[in-house]
């Protein structure tokens, strides 16, 4: 699915009904096009890595040019896949300093813990290691193209959001720190887990200053890409509204799974 000229969904699971793009579970997986380069941002789970990868190349792309692997965050469903990258690519991995922490660690809800007993701790180790820390304001190049990195905590201390310009509009890979509206449910936001170093005071920061940025295009790590700066503005406040709610009634959930409208289902087999 083509976001804008440089950008395309290559992955996904089923998360809010519809059809998989790669593997049962997967996070979305956005491959950048720097010309000279590319970049996939986030994974997926891991066991149908190889259905991104042939969907990069039925794109028109040679997979083995990912040079970049860009996590919004180590959570299973978006890092899960890395060994399998490995095996085909020598690409870099850029991530939060808590990420590399996490792996070190092998934390089991943050990095590799989930591939332990598959691996051995040395193995995972290495398999799940961050190539270059990032924090705010860092710009990465991947060919033609520059992402300057936003530190997103909230859902967990790690995430990160990926902002470029291109043709003119500021895209944002927003990772699960917000989802947006999608379908009937708004402001879909990260599950909140103590586990995994869920914060509600630093998630209602994060949300508020993405409320105050400039962004055309919202690329969230599950659902359907956001477009329109309205339409993106409009998902955020709501956002940062549903916190909110939850902050005083938490059992309400932060991150419902949808059931499609036929539209929206149309929209997600383009």
């Amino acid at each position: 699915m083509q976001i804008t000229e440089c950008v395309r969904l290559v992955g996904r699971g089923s998360w809010g009904g519809y059809e998989p793009l790669s593997g049962e579970g997967d996070c979305n997986v956005y491959l950048i096009d720097g010309g000279s380069e590319l970049a996939l941002v986030d994974v997926g789970i891991g066991p149908n890595f190889r259905k991104v990868w042939s969907n990069v190349r039925r794109t028109g792309f040679d997979p083995t040019h990912i040079s970049a692997v860009l996590f919004t965050h180590t959570h299973w469903d978006h890092a899960g896949a890395l060994p399998q990258l490995r095996k085909r690519s020598k690409a870099k991995v850029h991530a939060h300093t808590v990420s590399a922490k996490a792996v070190k660690e092998l934390h089991p809800y943050l990095g590799a813990g989930p591939a332990v007993r598959e691996l051995g701790a040395a193995q995972a180790r290495r398999l799940f290691r961050i190539d270059r820390v990032v924090r705010e304001g860092d710009r990465v190049q991947v060919g033609e193209v520059t992402l300057e990195v936003l530190e997103l905590p909230g859902h967990t201390p790690d995430c990160l959001g990926w902002l470029m310009a291109v043709g003119g509009k500021r895209l944002l890979f927003s990772g699960d720190a917000a989802i947006g509206d999608q379908g009937k449910t708004r402001g879909c936001i990260g599950w909140l887990d103590v586990h995994w170093g869920s914060d509600l005071s630093a998630f209602a920061r994060t949300l508020a200053r993405l409320c105050r940025r400039r962004i055309d295009v919202l690329c969230p790590g599950h659902g359907l890409p956001i477009v329109g700066r309205a339409k993106v503005a409009r998902s955020l406040r709501h956002c940062r509204e549903r916190l909110a709610r939850f902050r005083r009634f938490p059992q309400l959930g932060s991150m419902t799974p949808l059931q499609p409208t036929t539209d929206l289902a149309s929209k997600g087999r383009q």
